[in-house]
């Protein structure tokens, strides 16, 4: 990411790189303590974070929403890999999850690109509404998962189904609140 003179580091720029770096940190490390096919294998895996963490980074110089997907989708399947491998699950969730943090902030710039003509004021309205909503989707959604990681409650498919309706729907309400 380079930044031109008098281009302000905003806190949604900076997270857009720190992102993907702890993304690919997070399985790295979470990988390197399953190991399970050796070091040819952590190489490997490593190797494809770094380079889905760059071109993750680079979507801001190209404005290439495929380039951010693709590297969202290596992400996840390195994470789901490590599940598999039984990394450890708490790292693969928190790298799955600063890769969707970091697509998201990728691909919001593509959509509230900033004008000379728009105003600072509402542009950085905007910028501090969606990082809310942001932080917020990303810790219930981490939260959800360790306590399911971790609980081990038995239900008929009708009431999670249900569950997970009311939990959506809450979620909903909440971010329209804060968003409103």
């Amino acid at each position: 990411m380079t930044v031109k003179r008098g281009e302000d580091l905003t806190p949604s720029r900076l997270l857009r790189l720190a992102c993907p770096i702890a993304a690919a940190a997070c399985l790295t490390i979470g990988m390197a303590s399953a190991s399970p096919g050796g070091f040819a294998t952590l190489v490997f895996v490593t190797g494809v974070a770094l380079l889905s963490a760059l071109a993750m980074i680079l979507t801001r110089r190209w404005a290439s929403v495929w380039l951010a997907t693709i590297a969202l989708v290596a992400f996840t399947g390195l994470a789901a890999y490590g599940l598999l491998a039984q990394a450890d699950s708490v790292l693969m969730l928190a790298g799955a999850a600063a890769a969707l943090a970091g697509w998201d902030l990728a691909l919001e710039e593509t959509r509230h690109p900033r004008d000379a003509d728009s105003g600072a004021k509402l542009t950085g309205e905007i910028e501090k509404n969606h990082l809310r909503s942001l932080a917020l989707a990303v810790s219930i959604g981490l939260m959800g998962a360790v306590v399911g990681q971790n609980l081990q409650v038995r239900l008929p498919f009708i009431v999670v189904a249900l569950l997970v309706g009311l939990g959506v729907w809450m979620l909903e309400r909440v971010l329209w609140e804060v968003n409103r």
